[in-house]
This record gives C-alpha cells, sequence and structure tokens, in this order.
C-alpha cells in the first residue's frame, strides 16, 4: 500500500472526490444560537433528522452523546459535528443536569446572542443545526462518524473557524435583507470544512468512499468514477488508470470502500442521476440516464427502481412535491 498524504490538499485527486460528492449535498435551511452560558447549565438536544454542530468559542463544557458511555470534554476553539443527528447533552460538567431544548423555539436562534444559567463560570457557545437534501446527504451520512471532534488551540478557534463566525456574528446583529441566505450559505462552508479537515487527520473511518480517499491509488479511482460516471469503466480500465494490477486493485478497493469497483461505479451513478432528476428539471429522463452511461431508458428505468425503489419519472415528482411542502417554519430575518 502506498503512503498516505499528510495533508488532503497535497493529493488534488483527493480533493477533485470529495467535491464531486460535496457537490451534491445541497443545504436547503439551517438553524443557528450563539449563547452565553453560566454554570450550572445544561441543554440536551432530542434527536433530529438533521445534523448538529457546536461551536466552543470561550470556556470549556461537556458533550454527552445518546448511546456513547463516556463524556466528550470540549474546550475553546473546539468544533463538534454530530451528522447524524443524535440526541446530545452540553452541559458545564460531566455528568450535569439539563434541560431539553427545542431549537425552533430557543430564544436567540439566527438573532442576539442568548444568556442563560446560574451565573458562575462563563461559556460561550455558537450552535446550529443544517437540514440537507436528502439524497445527497445520504451518500455522505452513511460513511460519517457519529460525532466528529475537530480540536482547536485551546484558547482561539482556527483561523478558518475564527472568520466564518466573525461572518455568522455579524449577519445576526441585526436584521438585515437576505442575512438569512447568507447565514445558510457560512453554515455550508462550516460544514464542508468540517468535513476536509477530520479527513485530514488520522480519525479512524469505516469502510467506504471517504476510507478510499485515505488511499492514493483508490482515491484517484474514485475521482475518475465520480467526475466521469457515464464512462464506460471496466475493473481493468480503472486499475490501469492508477497504475495497479486488476486483481490488486480490485482486492484493495473491496478493504476500503466495502465493496467491489462496478458495484460501487453503479450506486454513485444512481446518485448523480437521482441528483440530476430533482435539480435540473430540463433534462429528459433520457439524457439523465445517458449521463450516467444508458443507452437505453428502459435498462436505465430498471436499474434506477432497483436501486431507489422508484422509477425515475416518479422520483422526480416526489422531488418537486417535496420542495413544495419543505420547511415552512424556518425562520427569516429578511
Amino acid at each position: 500500500m502506498t503512503d498516505k498524504p499528510r495533508n488532503l490538499l497535497d493529493r488534488p485527486h483527493l480533493v477533485d472526490s470529495l467535491t464531486e460528492v460535496l457537490s451534491t449535498v445541497r443545504l436547503h435551511g439551517a438553524l443557528y444560537c450563539s449563547s452565553e452560558l453560566s454554570a450550572p447549565w445544561g441543554i440536551t438536544f432530542l434527536a433530529r433528522e438533521c445534523a448538529a454542530f457546536h461551536v466552543v468559542d470561550r470556556g470549556s463544557c461537556w458533550l454527552r452523546v445518546a448511546g456513547q458511555p463516556e463524556p466528550i470534554a470540549l474546550r475553546g476553539g473546539d468544533l463538534v459535528l454530530l451528522p447524524q443527528g443524535d440526541e446530545h447533552t452540553v452541559s458545564d460538567t460531566p455528568r450535569g443536569k439539563a434541560r431539553v431544548v427545542d431549537f425552533q423555539d430557543h430564544p436567540g436562534v439566527c438573532g442576539p446572542m442568548m444568556r442563560w444559567g446560574g451565573g458562575g463560570e462563563k461559556t460561550r457557545l455558537v450552535c446550529g443545526e443544517i437540514y440537507l437534501e436528502e439524497d445527497g446527504f445520504q451518500t455522505l451520512r452513511a460513511h460519517l462518524p457519529r460525532v466528529m471532534h475537530l480540536r482547536g488551540d485551546g484558547d482561539a478557534p482556527a483561523e478558518w473557524l475564527q472568520l466564518t463566525l466573525k461572518f455568522l456574528a455579524s449577519e445576526t446583529s441585526e436584521a438585515r435583507p437576505g442575512s438569512y441566505s447568507v447565514i445558510t450559505r457560512l453554515i455550508d462552508i462550516l460544514f464542508v470544512q468540517a468535513i476536509r479537515v477530520w479527513l485530514s487527520g488520522n480519525a479512524p473511518v469505516t469502510p467506504g468512499w471517504l476510507a478510499g480517499l485515505r488511499e492514493p491509488a483508490i482515491a484517484s479511482a474514485l475521482a475518475l468514477m465520480h467526475s466521469q460516471p457515464g464512462k464506460d469503466w471496466t475493473v481493468e480500465s480503472l486499475a490501469r488508470q492508477v497504475g495497479m494490477s486488476r486483481s490488486a486493485f480490485s482486492e484493495l478497493f473491496v478493504q476500503l470502500v466495502g465493496e467491489g469497483p462496478l458495484t460501487y461505479l453503479t450506486r454513485w451513478r444512481m446518485h448523480r442521476a437521482a441528483a440530476w432528476l430533482r435539480s435540473e428539471p430540463s433534462l429528459s429522463v433520457i439524457e439523465v440516464a445517458q449521463r450516467v452511461g444508458y443507452d437505453s431508458e428502459a435498462a436505465f428505468n430498471r436499474a434506477f427502481k432497483r436501486a431507489l425503489g422508484t422509477p425515475p419519472g416518479a422520483y422526480r415528482r416526489e422531488g418537486r412535491a417535496q420542495a413544495a411542502e419543505r420547511r415552512p417554519s424556518l425562520p427569516s430575518l429578511a
């Protein structure tokens, strides 16, 4: 096996592959709250169908996640992301009492800083929920851990995080036209950058495409499949492109990704087709099929229904109906 890169940016093909997947993950809403909490304090967030994040701007606190026995110590500069939306508690002590908070009813959401607690030592948190297009998120979500803890330097957030929070604070300091749209995009940056930084580290990764990104040869093959899903790839042609024998490539791919190259390719094609069906209404079904390597609309329909449980046309119509109903209760600062 080849040496692992020390940084994602040292390997352009890793960035390209990650970008291809992240490009299909779209935010359709976000909630954000900046809080100054004084000890004793504790807040429980119930399980939600969205990702959640917390940034410790100042001070320190503890995170407890449902189903995990040990609390996690958080300190100034730390960012924690919960991609699965698990129930969790943030408090000033490892086992402190907490009250349940519904984010949408939380005073201070997408507005001025909230102050609450017993009057003791203070911790400043930035908390949020991220609502993502489910189709794009599932491919990513399936391989992310339940908790992604990115450590700061103990005194202040990393520069990229500090700048993002500065912009967030500016946009939430007063209601201005378009502020909510700006906030959503800033949280989008926060989400993507958190995944990039986490992947660049040494945290363990379960078998899947994220694990494959850490091995240069497999990352190159993934980048080829992601960027050219309509090409007539074979195991031999992919192996040749990355400078490996067919058998060695196939074995390493299965070891890291958890399935064979062509099985993965089919799933990726259906994932891209699903994204195009909903994001590009001007494309006909056969045009989408051709983009992912199918000359026969009937063959594409069968493959798509086998993968997603519904034909392409019905899938597109369901997407339109869902878009019309999507989250009318999200706050607007416009």
